[in-house]
């Protein structure tokens, strides 16, 4: 072999030996890469996993603090929150005594009282992007936001960043908004044994509504009393008709029967006596209370200028004038929307009588004393007049028409149309169904689509009659479920949604009665809460079961006595503003 081909085969056998080194290199070199991202990946999936969980605490954390303020702003009596509304703080001072957003993250995992790794802080912002601000009078701080944060052990990653631990956080946003929505009756007394109750005879039946049709806010374990022979009938409840529930916040637990609650000592599964909910209507204890949806809501200060057209005493209109319904030569007691500064009470001046068929113009009645209607009075609502052109409350139709119309005026129905009465004082509406003797074979029907805003035929689960020959009476036809006037009081206007019929001063404390000795039915919402929760709304049953409201009751307290009853209908439709607590972002 020659010396050539001796050093050619010497440099093939070095190069081979090299792809040999430079094999196991490569080898090595992927194993501590896959190594190096195993190891990495270890490091951030226990930081993802913890960041997930920080997320869970922080919304858990937001709610529960976001829930004692709205509680509180409702009016129940928390022992005590241990922070302040509208303070920024975090848990670092507080033991297990601590607020609840300390509470809710060491139960999700997250130790945030003093000696904790974790760290839970709050503040309320003014205001959330793409969320509505609540009125300030209801929640004066509606938006809560929490943050929590760990440190979280990491091993490889250390060799990067030179760190051995890495800051994971989270935020929560949440807060009480205010949105239109299906309401019950709201009973909203904060600690009252007996905030709810029947007795007697009595009968309250709900119609439709939303799935929950009575709310108590109270947190006496005796928050609703339950008498042997009354009854709460919710079958024909809820937005299916099957039963609707009841609801109370604090009770009651104590065993059923006479002067106790209303529930056994199983919560919801053992029914009070005289409770029927039907196939999906429960009795339901603790219930979260509900925030008084007209808070914010001020009073119409621009009526009580307005002196009424027909004066405070009430004039009379003859059979046909502004739409009296009365045939007789009496015709009826009609009075005018404004200022009365001592009510409107039969025998106090007024021109009402025994028998008379009471009626009331379109509008709104700003009232310095009570609201008193005997059972032999039908109550109506007045239907103003027009001129041949279809012009409404001309100066001839609110003066001159009083004992007869003007030759070409047409008597017409606006279905917008509607009254309120706001109370002050120490006034309150005190009507009593007329007994109808004889009184009814002489007033006209009234046909049941004027209960309706768009003249539409009510719900056939109402049970109403085509034409109607009771007393009859309906509130203004709202955008808002409020009330409007002429004076701009609210930002309310017309629209589809019957709003108030009756609304007390908060700084009243009377107590406003519905008794049923012959037969109602009214549409709208009855206001009746004083700033010390000692309005009691009375409904009395009569002799007849013909009393129907339809539209909702917001009380302090309300008491069902007598033997006859009350059916509440109520809108299962987004009709109401209501308070409610959500997670935002």
């Amino acid at each position: 072999m020659t010396s050539e081909h001796m050093r050619g085969a010497s440099r093939r056998e070095r190069v081979h030996e090299q792809a040999g080194q430079a094999s196991i290199m490569l080898v090595v070199m992927l194993s501590l890469f896959l190594l190096a991202v195993l190891a990495f990946a270890v490091d951030y999936t226990n930081i993802w996993f913890q960041r997930q969980q920080t997320q869970t605490a922080a919304d858990a954390a937001c709610l529960a603090g976001i829930m004692d303020v709205y509680q509180v702003d409702s009016g129940v009596g928390l022992p005590s929150m241990n922070f302040a509304q509208g303070a920024a703080g975090n848990c670092n001072a507080f033991s297990n005594g601590g607020p609840s957003m300390c509470w809710y993250a060491s139960k999700n995992g997250f130790n945030g009282y003093s000696g904790g790794t974790a760290n839970v802080s709050w503040s309320f912002p003014s205001s959330v992007a793409g969320v509505i601000t609540p009125p300030s009078t209801s929640v004066p701080f509606p938006f809560m936001q929490v943050s929590v944060t760990l440190p979280v052990k990491t091993y490889f990653s250390t060799l990067l960043t030179a760190q051995q631990t890495q800051q994971v956080g989270a935020n929560a946003t949440c807060g009480v908004t205010q949105i239109m929505e299906g309401a019950p009756i709201m009973i909203l007394h904060p600690t009252m044994s007996g905030a709810l109750a029947f007795s007697g005879n009595a009968v309250l039946a709900i119609v439709g509504g939303p799935p929950r049709s009575i709310v108590v806010n109270s947190s006496s374990a005796t928050a609703a009393l339950c008498g042997s022979s009354g009854v709460i009938d919710t079958t024909l409840g809820g937005p299916n008709l099957t039963g609707a529930d009841v609801g109370t916040y604090g009770g009651p637990h104590a065993a059923p029967g006479p002067a106790t609650g209303c529930t056994g000592s199983n919560h919801n599964t053992t029914l009070p006596p005289g409770f029927n909910g039907g196939s999906t209507g429960h009795w339901v204890w603790p219930a979260t209370p509900i925030a008084d949806p007209y808070a914010a809501l001020g009073p119409p200060t621009s009526v009580r200028s307005i002196t009424p057209i027909t004066t405070t005493s009430g004039m009379r209109a003859l059979h046909n004038i502004d739409g009296c319904p009365d045939t007789s030569a009496r015709g009826c007691a009609e009075f005018g929307p404004g200022y009365y500064p001592n009510g409107i009470v039969p025998g106090a001046g007024n021109i009402i009588q025994g028998n008379d068929v009471v009626t009331f113009l379109p509008g709104v009645y700003y009232l310095n004393g009570d609201l008193q209607l005997a059972g032999t009075n039908t109550i109506r609502l007045a239907k103003p007049c027009a001129d041949s052109q279809g012009n409404v409350g001309s100066s001839f139709c609110s003066t001159q028409t009083k004992t007869g119309g003007p030759s070409g005026a047409e008597w017409h129905w606006q279905q917008t149309d509607g009254v309120m009465f706001y109370f002050v004082g120490t006034g309150a509406p005190s009507i009593h169904g007329a007994s109808g003797t004889g009184v009814y074979p002489r007033v006209d029907k009234v046909p049941a689509n004027e209960l309706t805003c768009d003249g539409s035929a009510p719900p056939s689960y109402l049970g109403l009659a085509v034409a109607l020959d009771e007393s009859v009476l309906v509130s203004q036809c709202t955008a808002k479920g409020t009330y409007y006037d002429a004076g701009g009081d609210t930002n309310d206007s017309v629209g589809t949604i019957r709003g108030l019929m009756m609304f007390m001063d908060h700084a009243d404390t009377s107590s406003p009665s519905l008794a049923g000795g012959g037969t109602l039915a009214y549409t709208g919402t009855f206001y009746f809460h004083s700033g010390s929760y000692a309005t009691v709304f009375n409904i009395t049953g009569g002799s007849t079961n013909g009393t129907l409201l339809w539209g909702n009751v917001v009380t302090d307290q309300m008491q069902l006595t007598g033997n006859g009853a009350l059916t509440m209908a109520l809108n299962p439709s987004a009709t109401t503003p209501m308070l409610k607590v959500s997670l935002l972002q």
